[in-house]
């Protein structure tokens, strides 16, 4: 008689070597607990999640823990069997190693040849989060001939965890990717400038962030076996636009409506009268915003697309009132307070295609006098030693009246239109209004044409082995003292390239690393550029801004390991904190292609940092 042979579980999550990985739940009962449950299936300590040592495991379970004194996400992307994460947050975070990295042994060339240094915050860095946010394509050509974007805003929802874009290396019997699948998003690259006065009264600052599904958070696309890219999937990128109090703290966010044309109702997928959080348009997309504050609450956008060339644009951000939320499931804590019916909208953009000096990215733009003492001029910097001038800016109010039929004629009354076809002239109202609808008055300034005004390339600035500096925030005036003012830039520069990084770029960097006689750092998971330092540099305030001083290379902190910072680090953003005790210069940047952050840095440590040019005899002006 043939024995019988034991059974099996049917599910490959009940298999004996998840069974045996398991610890036992009573010597772990107080190491981790269940802060809030995500997955639909229960969570149950022992039996879907427990922990060992510095780490969490679940089981057919997703949410948030807490493990020790952190709080950690645990099962996603869905999908996956089972997962493990680290309590150490920093065993997710791939470090710069910086202090080995230069040492005198490594024999590596730095700036101005002073040693890189990691720059700790005064205070704590601040995360944006935004999400969960998942978005997918949707077609249905009796709305609209093209398609449109679905938002879910939920890691439980059983639509997502079905249809999420995942890696199809590993279950080649699976379909294919299509359009149709839901993308995880992630908020990265920050750019803060001073709230538009009037906004809110606890409105401080907005930031423009960009939303991009092929970030490269642990979980991402981009970790897995072998990710998609010769797919039907079109890959999620666009901008958001945040508004701040002066605690850094999130009051509201919504969708920058960058080309109202193409993307407000009747030819776009945004509804007249969108606002908040709502489902983001599905065309146009543009990336890796910049923002800078002009007098008067005028906000200027400069920022990356598909095919674009540099173009200014001008944004206009409008709210209503200040509401409380209280938590539900934490009554002990203070309510959240949101800013409601917040839009944000291009209300003209302005392109300069034909000045091949000016293209690129990160492009500097900043404010200084221009002719008389009351006017002041607009300026860009697009490389180190290039100065272009867009001439003195004028500003004006423009009252615009805006409703859901957008009429021709109506259009022509409400904006003042002078062009001689009723029909450009209704497509200008909307593109003046976006989805704003009512009555609105407008703080307006056009820039002029653009000419070069300053060359200084003769006497370069240039990184070490050749390497090619970049500017990466627009400049802001600050002073010193009485006597003592410059514009404030911040430059940067990075030593590796990954695999997907542009072909030309990636070029550069094997040069580069050919001409290191061996002393290459070493090389990490990332697809892009990484290995960033950052440095302060001032110009002169005025005519022809020379380069008055630079700061040694640095990078900032890692909040989890403060003697070290992030390989992938960037800069996108600064702005004054004149509320602080000390004068203190915001920075906002990006993380390792996946979180945006926010900290204080007072002005007197960074006039410390800086050391004058060799042809500069201070480093700022009179």
């Amino acid at each position: 008689m043939r024995a019988e042979r034991p059974l099996r579980p049917r599910h490959a999550l009940l298999r004996r070597s998840h069974v045996e990985a398991r610890p036992e739940p009573q010597k772990q009962k107080h190491a981790c607990r269940l802060i809030s449950q995500a997955s639909i299936a229960r969570c149950k300590f022992g039996i879907s999640f427990g922990c060992d040592n510095d780490s969490i495991w679940v089981v057919n379970c997703r949410g948030l823990f807490r493990c020790g004194e952190a709080s950690v996400q645990c099962g996603y992307p869905p999908g996956a069997p089972f997962y493990r994460c680290h309590c150490n947050a920093s065993r997710h975070v791939y470090l710069y190693g910086l202090s080995a990295a230069f040492s005198p042994a490594s024999g590596r060339e730095t700036l101005r040849s002073m040693p890189p240094m990691v720059l700790q915050p005064d205070g704590p860095a601040r995360t944006l989060l935004l999400g969960p946010l998942y978005v997918r394509h949707i077609l249905n050509r009796s709305v609209s001939l093209y398609p449109r974007l679905e938002l879910c805003r939920s890691h439980g929802d059983a639509n997502v965890q079905r249809g999420l874009v995942r890696n199809a290396a590993s279950a080649s019997k699976t379909r294919a990717q299509s359009r149709r699948d839901w993308q995880e998003l992630r908020v990265l690259n920050p750019s803060i400038a001073p709230a538009p006065p009037g906004l809110c009264q606890r409105c401080a600052y907005v930031a423009a962030v960009r939303v991009d599904s092929l970030h490269q958070c642990p979980g991402s696309i981009f970790t897995q076996p072998r990710w998609i890219q010769r797919s039907q999937v079109d890959w999620f990128q666009h901008t958001a636009i945040v508004v701040l109090d002066e605690q850094l703290e999130l009051l509201g966010w919504t969708w920058l409506i960058n080309s109202p044309v193409d993307q407000v109702r009747p030819l776009g997928s945004v509804p007249p009268g969108a606002a908040d959080v709502f489902a983001p348009p599905a065309r146009k997309g543009v990336w890796d915003a910049r923002l800078l504050a002009a007098e008067g609450g005028v906000l200027f956008l400069t920022y990356n697309c598909v095919g674009c060339l540099f173009r200014i644009s001008e944004l206009q951000i409008a709210a209503g009132s200040v509401t409380t939320d209280p938590d539900p499931g934490r009554p002990d804590r203070r309510p959240r307070l949101r800013l409601t019916r917040l839009q944000a909208w291009v209300l003209s953009s302005f392109s300069y295609p034909s000045e091949p000096w000016l293209q690129g990215r990160n492009q500097a733009l900043f404010l200084s006098q221009a002719g008389g003492a009351s006017s002041r001029g607009l300026r860009v910097q697009p490389w180190f030693g290039l100065v272009g001038s867009f001439g003195a800016l004028q500003t004006y109010t423009q009252a615009i009246s805006c409703d859901d039929a957008r009429e021709p004629q109506a259009a022509w009354d409400a904006s003042g239109c002078q062009l001689k076809s009723t029909k450009a002239c209704a497509a200008t109202a909307r593109y003046h209004c976006g989805a704003f609808l009512g009555q609105l008055r407008v703080t307006r300034a056009r820039p002029g044409r653009v000419t070069l005004a300053h060359n200084h390339t003769d006497v370069p600035l240039t990184g070490p082995g050749d390497t090619r500096l970049s500017t990466s925030v627009n400049l802001i005036p600050v002073s010193l003292n009485s006597s003592c003012h410059a514009l404030l830039g911040i430059g940067h520069l990075h030593r590796s390239q990954g695999k997907l990084a542009a072909p030309a770029t990636r070029r550069r960097a094997s040069r580069r690393a050919a001409q290191s006689r061996g002393r290459k750092l070493p090389p990490q998971p990332f697809l892009f550029g990484y290995y960033y330092t950052h440095f302060f540099y001032t110009l002169e305030p005025h005519s022809p801004y020379r380069l008055l001083s630079t700061s040694q290379e640095f990078c900032l902190s890692a909040v989890h390991v403060p003697s070290d910072c992030e390989s992938v680090q960037f800069i996108t953003g600064m702005a004054l904190n004149v509320s602080a005790p000390r004068p203190q210069l915001v920075i906002s940047y990006g993380t390792s292609d996946c979180e945006s952050r926010f900290v204080g840095v007072r002005l007197d440590r960074i006039w410390e940092m800086l050391r004058p040019m060799p042809q500069a005899r201070s480093v700022c002006s009179s």
